[in-house]
This record gives structure tokens, sequence and C-alpha cells, in this order.
């Protein structure tokens, strides 16, 4: 087989993320439910 081989290292560091990401860091702080208003179309109503 080719590419990379996954390893216990990797393993490691997917744990790692996760915790980090779900325990660690608010999700507030990499998810924000506002929209850029220059995506927000202008003299359309939203239902």
């Amino acid at each position: 087989m080719e590419g990379k081989k996954i390893t216990w290292k990797d393993g490691v560091a997917a744990v790692r993320h996760i915790l980090f990401f779900n325990l660690v860091q608010s999700p507030t702080k990499f998810f924000k439910n506002t929209m850029p208003s220059k995506y927000i179309p202008k003299g359309t109503q939203w239902l």
C-alpha cells in the first residue's frame, strides 16, 4: 500500500485534539452564529 501509515502517535494526537476542542475551549470561540454582512442579501426577506 502507498501513503502514510497511521500509527499510535496519530491516535494520541486525535484524542488530544478531541479533548482540547470539546473540553478545554469553549465552542463559541470557534463557531460563531453570525454571518458577515457582505454575505447577507440586501432587499430580500428571510423566511
